[in-house]
């Protein structure tokens, strides 16, 4: 480990934050980490402890650059990350409780307050984090009493966007990497929602757990495993019960699960591979109570060691379209998955799967006469699943939907046609604007059955 080199990107990093300059001191704070961690693991059970000091400092020093910008989320998931090389940290620790309150974590970050007050010894051993705590106690109790008097008023309006007809869905709460290096761990989130995300604890039955099962894709062979270690979740400060060794996930109360993945090989033979994903599913222990729309990552290529800086094409286009997961949905009378991109944070409702959707296909599942040698016009497309079914089942789609969701629907095209010969069946995806006289594409000749495709989510939610 080059300790000095360390100690110059610090040092930089603290320089670059004294001028204001916080992504050039994120930068440095970040490669010095990277350092250390590799280094991590060749280093002496005595020295650990050391090592692990100057983890904590650096993450600490991150999480205030973030901290600077209001950026409260990274802020919060460096300072956790600081007390788990180091608990003692003091300003990590005060780094995360400004975060929580910001966050307007107002509960969580009350009952630190209250064990920090409650114990004698904070006062002498870290004094910052004492004062802060005082301070912090009574306007905390204040916000705790106002947010859960706000939660009572809005239960009512939230109980109309969740109730037992929606189709619960998994998702990851987080990024997958696009390249990872065998034996490298990274963060994976997942959670349960609906169609707007929203999870309610009473969903569970008294003691209940819901459980997931991970696996790995294009993996048939049995080249790689999967290898899993627990991890602290900032926004609960607990840690709950991590994965099997068999990919058997357990979600907590809010239907959530947080941990850190690594792929080894199975073999001292297994190279590198890419295309490769991870997919969640409900585990078979709950599959009889749970009916869960199941989540694909993107793919991934896995290295035996970290590659040089490379420029992907595919990776370019994920990130303009907003891209991070795939669902994939199975259909009757298809031999094959509809794979769909979502991209909720940049299209917003235009950029995720909706329960109305899915109603529709299964209605068209279960009458497919309607559409063979049709022509058909599907209205505000979204990610494309009814139109793309329909051309699988043999009709002639043109998908439609304002301009901005044009891209994610032609990327979800090539998802699913990728492998077709010819392109008669393929659907094409045109930007129209309801209300709006219908372009020259729209016109299909007189002697066409044509059949206009709609999805109105209204009629899933209750008035």
């Amino acid at each position: 480990m080059a300790v000095e080199q360390v100690e110059e990107l610090r040092a930089r990093g603290n320089a670059f934050y004294g001028a204001g300059r916080f992504e050039d001191a994120r930068a440095c704070y970040a490669e010095a980490i990277l350092e250390l961690e590799s280094a991590l693991k060749g280093v002496d059970v005595a020295d650990r402890a050391v090592v692990g000091a100057k983890l904590a400092q650096l993450f600490s020093n991150r999480a205030q650059t973030y901290i600077q910008e209001r950026n409260f989320a990274p802020a919060l998931q460096d300072a956790a990350r600081a007390l788990e090389y180091e608990p003692s940290n003091e300003k990590a620790a005060v780094r995360r409780l400004v975060s929580f309150e910001n966050l307007e974590r107002f509960e969580t970050a009350f009952q630190i307050v209250e064990r920090i007050l409650d114990d004698s010894s904070t006062r002498r051993a870290q004094p910052a984090l004492f004062e802060y705590a005082v301070s912090a106690r009574r306007r905390l109790r204040k916000a705790v009493a106002q947010d859960k008097a706000a939660a009572q008023q809005e239960q009512h309006a939230i109980g109309r966007m969740v109730h037992e007809n929606q189709q619960l869905r998994i998702n990851f709460g987080c990024l997958i990497p696009s390249t990872v290096v065998v034996g490298q761990f990274f963060d994976v989130v997942v959670n349960l929602g609906n169609e707007f995300g929203l999870f309610r604890r009473d969903y569970l039955q008294p003691g209940e757990q819901i459980h997931l099962q991970l696996n790995l894709r294009n993996n048939a062979d049995g080249a790689f495993k999967l290898v899993f270690r627990e991890t602290t979740d900032p926004l609960t400060s607990s840690t709950s019960s991590g994965p099997e060794t068999n990919g058997k996930i357990s979600l907590n109360e809010r239907g959530k699960a947080r941990f850190q993945l690594a792929i080894q090989p199975a073999s001292s033979t297994a190279a590198g591979r890419s295309n490769m994903a991870l997919a969640l599913t409900v585990h078979p222990d709950s599959a009889d109570r749970w009916n869960l729309l199941s989540i694909i990552s993107l793919p991934f290529t896995l290295y035996t060691k970290a590659p040089l800086d490379e420029v992907n094409d595919e990776d370019d286009i994920v990130s303009r379209l907003g891209v991070h997961c795939c669902r994939p949905v199975n259909l009757p009378g298809l031999d094959q998955e509809i794979l769909l991109a979502e991209s909720p944070g940049n299209l917003g409702i235009g950029g995720k799967l909706w329960d109305s959707c899915l109603v529709l296909t299964r209605y068209l599942s279960a009458n497919k006469h309607l559409l063979m040698g049709k022509s058909a016009i599907e209205l505000g497309s979204g990610l494309g699943l009814v139109g793309i079914y329909c051309a699988m089942l043999g009709a002639h789609v043109t998908l439609t939907d304002i301009e901005e969701v044009v891209p994610l629907l032609d990327y979800n095209i090539k998802l699913n046609f990728a492998k077709s010969e010819g392109d008669a069946l393929i659907p094409v995806a045109v930007s129209h604007f309801w209300a709006q006289q219908p372009r020259t594409f729209l016109r299909l000749p007189m002697s066409s059955s044509c059949l206009t495709l709609c999805t109105i989510q209204k009629a899933m939610s209750r008035s």
